[in-house]
């Protein structure tokens, strides 16, 4: 037999539920539950990676740091992620040498890459860029900057405090030990010629057809201290080459026969 007296706790919930009835009714639609938001997790600064880029030719960005002036430099993902071959390509490490940078957008902005796992990096220095100096905001000549036979140097080569001194060049050096690539082109002006690479001469040659462009000894004159190309050349199984384009390549050039003659060099195509 049911008793006519309801319990306080049952009847409160027919209460709340008619009340929710009522609300839903009086606005027009009906009462339901509405699933919790969730609280987006925060951005890390090292590493961020995007699958969500429209370029079909790009695969992903990564900001592999930031300059000394919170500029971020960004790694651009192309072609095969399964190929043998991982290179990268440096459009400019010194801001007042931007050839490279038309290079790098050519192979980003054109059409997919198969045959190497690509990363492209259009500057390891926004700062210098945005100013148009070789240095990065401090002064430093990020290609002195390195450890590899690294030497307190002054003036337009100021070398920083010490190696890796400097958060362009130390961003540069975790990304490359990352991804650990068996070629690294690196772009500069305007000296007109493929630097020789000790023993790796086979890729000097690729890239030296490829370009149109004569094989020289950048020896710095006398010895080359701090620079990329010697830090990942005496650390790394693979090889760094730096390319150094005439003070004022056409832009044709660049993104034409530049563009393909390195993509060629590192066993990419289209």
């Amino acid at each position: 037999m049911t008793s006519r007296r309801t319990r306080p706790a049952q009847l409160t919930a027919v209460v709340s539920v008619a009340l929710v009835m009522l609300t839903a009714a009086a606005l027009g639609g009906t009462a339901t539950a509405q699933p919790r938001q969730s609280t987006p997790a925060l951005d890390r600064p090292e590493p961020i990676y995007s699958e969500q880029v429209e370029a079909q030719t790009v695969l992903g960005v990564r900001r592999i740091g930031t300059s000394v002036d919170d500029r971020p430099i960004r790694a651009y993902h192309l072609g095969d992620r399964d190929a043998k071959t991982t290179a990268v390509v440096l459009g400019s490490m010194h801001g007042n040498e931007k050839a490279g940078i038309t290079v790098v957008d050519a192979l980003r902005d054109g059409k997919p890459i198969t045959g190497v796992d690509l990363w492209v990096i259009p500057t390891m220095n926004p700062d210098g860029v945005a100013a148009s100096t070789r240095g990065n905001s401090r002064g430093v000549d990020l290609n002195r900057n390195f450890r590899h036979s690294w030497a307190p140097l002054t003036g337009s080569y100021y070398s920083g405090t010490g190696p890796f001194s400097e958060p362009e060049s130390r961003a540069f050096k975790r990304f490359v030990n990352r991804v650990d690539p068996k070629f690294i082109v690196s772009f500069h002006q305007p000296l007109y010629g493929v630097g020789k690479a000790g023993e790796r001469r086979p890729f000097v040659r690729k890239l030296s057809r490829g370009l149109g462009l004569p094989i020289k000894a950048f020896n710095c004159t006398g010895e080359c201290h701090g620079t990329m190309t010697s830090w990942f050349n005496a650390n790394h199984t693979g090889t760094a080459v730096t390319v150094e384009f005439g003070s004022s390549p056409s832009r044709t050039y660049l993104r034409g026969k530049a563009a393909a003659g390195t993509l060629a060099a590192v066993g990419g195509g289209h």
